[in-house]
């Protein structure tokens, strides 16, 4: 960049001479008049010479009565100005070589050592001494918790409650249970107990024919017999239950010698029960004394312990 502009002054300076030189020789004296008398008129005209530093600057008294013409100092002036360009132009290819070797071989080795001790310089000022950590770092106290215990496990135990008749008892009972913060769950059962030995006579396609075989039973001497009204054997006879297997058949033979065809079958009674499975904590137990006051209003009702699921 600096070569650049010290071109551009010359360029300039050139210009102005041959401007200046151009004018002065376009400007003739007049008739009589003398070359030092035209040059008092122009004293306010600017005199613009080009220095060179290698050539002493001439005498501003000289005159132009030195041997050359205008024509030879102009030649001169180019001459000058062009070996001032083309020493800009070689110092300008000599800079741009050095650039190009620098950057294809690198920095000269006078130049490495010097960046490597400048590098191994900032290097060992940042390296810390053997104390600086340990002067500089704050003091932090650790405090080591201690373990808490662990908690107890939980012990659990369980009761079965029941039996219950209604669905209506099993649920009052079980919101009462969950209100002592227990963990209660229910069942059903259908039970299958035993009536009997049922002896019968089978249903009748009416009710008006039914009624007259009674009749004619009862006339006939069999007793304790009675017309069914309603259910799956709707206008049967029913001739007796009978724990003992051997009673119903006498029954049955008896009706048969009658002239009818009577039958016999195992009877159940048909039932529900309803049953609760109480968890609680052993710390919230009751004792024998406490469940049978809380089941006293459930007829039948008993609470037994049972391992818990």
């Amino acid at each position: 960049m600096r070569n650049d502009m010290l071109k551009m002054g010359l360029l300039m300076l050139v210009a102005a001479n041959i401007i200046a030189i151009i004018w002065f020789s376009q400007t003739k004296p007049e008739r009589g008049q003398t070359v030092q008398e035209m040059r008092a008129e122009n004293e306010s005209l600017p005199q613009i010479e080009l220095i060179n530093p290698k050539r002493p600057v001439e005498n501003e008294s000289a005159t132009e009565d030195d041997g050359r013409s205008l024509e030879a100092r102009l030649d001169d002036i180019k001459s000058q100005a062009a070996k001032a360009l083309k020493n800009i132009d070689m110092e300008k290819v000599d800079a741009e070589k050095t650039l190009k070797s620098r950057m294809l071989f690198g920095a000269s080795d006078q130049e490495d050592k010097q960046q490597s001790t400048a590098t191994s310089d900032q290097q060992e000022q940042k390296k810390p001494g053997p104390n600086s950590l340990i002067s500089r770092s704050p003091v932090v106290k650790v405090e080591v918790e201690k373990p808490k215990p662990k908690p107890k496990p939980k012990v659990f135990i369980c009761y079965q409650l029941g039996p219950l008749k209604t669905s209506i008892q099993m649920k009052k009972l079980k919101r009462g249970l969950e209100a002592m913060e227990m963990k209660v769950s229910s069942r059903m059962e259908e039970p299958k107990d035993f009536l009997g030995h049922w002896v019968y006579i089978e249903p009748t396609r009416s009710r008006a024919l039914a009624r007259l075989t009674l009749e004619e039973l009862k006339q006939k001497g069999v007793k304790d017999i009675a017309l069914v009204t309603r259910g799956a054997y709707k206008n049967a006879i029913s001739l007796g239950v009978f724990r003992n297997l051997n009673t119903a058949q006498e029954k049955h033979q008896l009706v048969t010698d009658k002239g009818y065809k009577p039958l016999i079958r195992k009877r159940y009674k048909d039932s529900k029960q309803y049953w609760l499975l109480a968890e609680l904590e052993e710390s919230r137990n009751l004792d024998v004394v406490q469940w049978d006051e809380l089941l006293s209003k459930y007829k039948g009702a008993k609470a037994e312990p049972i391992a818990c699921l």
